[in-house]
């Protein structure tokens, strides 16, 4: 879990991370370089705060999209 102090996620910063299946950021709007996910295949869930899931889809690529989700 990311709380909300987690303002920055840079680049590759899970690079590699085939055991993380979820991760729950509660930062609705951290500055996000790319390719923070890159080759974390058995990532299956991004939650993120109700209300800022647009933001999200904006910065994350089409596959991670699909498995992002809201808080409700």
């Amino acid at each position: 879990m990311l709380t909300e102090s987690v303002t920055n996620l840079e680049s590759w910063i899970f690079k590699n991370c085939i055991s993380l299946q979820k991760v729950t950021i509660l930062n609705p709007a951290p500055a996000m370089k790319e390719e923070i996910f890159v080759h974390c295949s058995n990532l299956q869930e991004i939650i993120v705060p109700k209300g800022s899931k647009s933001y999200f889809e904006n910065v994350l690529d089409n596959k991670l999209k699909a498995i992002l989700k809201e808080v409700e």
